[in-house]
């Protein structure tokens, strides 16, 4: 014979981005209808919502009645508020009424969480989710039985996920007289994942079963008395992961960057050296000197805001066990002193290598701005030797065809222009002379000299 459960309810806490970093106002309207639309399919007036936002608060209620009610006969209700940056949705679901009352019923535990029909109900993850926690409370009506094998069927039903799958972990608490069960399992990669579907394939779902012998109590106060605090806890945790994953993808882009940072230094090393290749050159690695500083310092702000919400987190925790003297939630700041700090850990490596890079960007623009300096000195001082020895040319091409003139008056009656005369001729010969040799000495030198 199965296991009882009573009233096993469902709260869904999911979190979207209000306001990503560099949105314009139609970015962050178009982030507010999606999230809006969750729980108002048919929206019309956006605007009446959003002004109850406010950006300086940590927790604004979004609704004036604070929930939505569900429509009958589900049993339930959602509930929007805003955390800073963040759109967070509660959505709490436990079936169906019976009647106008809740269905409290004991039910076979299988039944009792397969009846919820989670699939028909739970609002889909879109583009601006970045986290999302499933977490199920419920009353077993014999307190004697395996909570451990209960909350893993439930997890599995949950999620469809065995805890064999992805060796899912498993951890184990107690709260406010109730047995806490969490169930993930981190991503040992996130190359070619997109962060919906990182979601999708390692749910964290948490399983908190409590006696029956309190059961009104217990879920008409304690239970609701904590959804605050898995709103802010849960928040932060996700925060942090989202901030690792996007330090993720900005390493992802750093490297192919390196891969640019080669080509610039093969293309120094070329042997076209002519301004025009230099200058083109130097603007290529100041514009990628720029994106990847860029891109490096987004990387900084990911660990600081890591730093930010870890403790915040760890606070979050500390005004939970607070609430209860017979606490054991050690194993929620496992994910703070574990994974948190390994994700800060990776981020600190991974600039610290990323910075050589940066460095290498720096001293290839110093080096192809010298060699600009150093041929543009070489341009000029051939221009004015140039100048000079045309110069020259032309001084010594008046003074030949003057004596010429002097020497031989051409005949006034001659029918031969002026440019056919033997003194202008003698002048472009006698002036070209200078400019051949020096420009022939000019070019010898810089050749000897390479």
């Amino acid at each position: 014979m199965g296991v009882d459960l009573i009233y096993p309810t469902i709260n869904l806490f999911q979190y979207n981005l209000r306001q990503g970093l560099g949105d314009g106002e139609s970015d962050m309207l178009a982030r507010s209808q999606s999230f809006y639309q969750k729980f108002i399919p048919d929206l019309k007036d956006l605007e009446m919502y959003r002004q109850r936002e406010q950006g300086d608060r940590e927790l604004t209620e979004l609704l004036s009645s604070r929930y939505q009610l569900l429509s009958k006969p589900l049993d339930g209700f959602y509930y929007p508020v805003q955390l800073g940056d963040t759109y967070a949705l509660q959505l709490n679901y436990s079936g169906k009424l019976v009647g106008d009352k809740p269905d409290k019923q004991p039910k076979d535990y299988q039944i009792a969480v397969r009846d919820l029909e989670l699939a028909k109900i739970l609002p889909p993850l879109d583009g601006n989710s970045f986290g999302q926690t499933l977490l199920l409370t419920a009353f077993v009506k014999d307190n004697q039985v395996d909570k451990l094998e209960i909350a893993k069927d439930c997890d599995r039903q949950i999620t469809g996920k065995s805890s064999t799958d992805l060796a899912r972990s498993i951890s184990h608490g107690e709260w406010m007289s109730g047995d806490l069960f969490e169930f993930w399992t981190p991503p040992q990669s996130l190359q070619g994942n997109g962060l919906q579907q990182i979601i999708e394939h390692h749910p964290h779902t948490i399983i908190w079963l409590f006696p029956a012998a309190k059961l009104e109590e217990i879920d008409q106060d304690i239970i609701p008395s904590t959804y605050r605090d898995w709103i802010r806890l849960l928040h932060y945790r996700h925060k942090i992961f989202y901030a690792y994953y996007q330090s993720q993808l900005l390493k992802q882009q750093l490297k192919a960057a390196n891969i640019t940072i080669r080509e610039i230094a093969t293309r120094l090393k070329a042997e076209n050296r002519s301004l025009h290749h230099l200058q083109r050159l130097l603007f290529d690695t100041l514009a990628e000197f720029q994106s990847y500083g860029e891109n490096v310092q987004a990387l900084e702000d990911q660990q600081q805001t890591i730093e930010i919400d870890r403790d915040n987190y760890r606070l979050c925790c500390e005004e939970m066990i607070a609430k209860d003297a017979n606490h054991s939630l050690q194993f929620l700041l496992e994910f703070e002193t574990k994974y948190s700090n390994k994700y800060q850990r990776q981020i600190i490596a991974d600039r610290a290598h990323l910075d050589s890079s940066l460095k290498v960007l720096e001293n290839l623009s110093h080096t192809i701005q010298g060699t600009i300096q150093i041929e543009q000195t070489k341009s000029d001082r051939f221009t004015n030797l140039l100048i000079a020895s045309v110069g020259s040319g032309l001084a010594i091409s008046q003074v030949v065809c003057a004596i010429v003139l002097t020497q031989n008056p051409p005949d006034k009656n001659a029918s031969a222009s002026f440019y056919q005369t033997s003194a202008f001729q003698s002048s472009l010969i006698y002036g070209s002379i200078p400019i051949v040799l020096i420009m022939g000495v000019y070019f010898l030198w810089g050749k000897l000299r390479r």
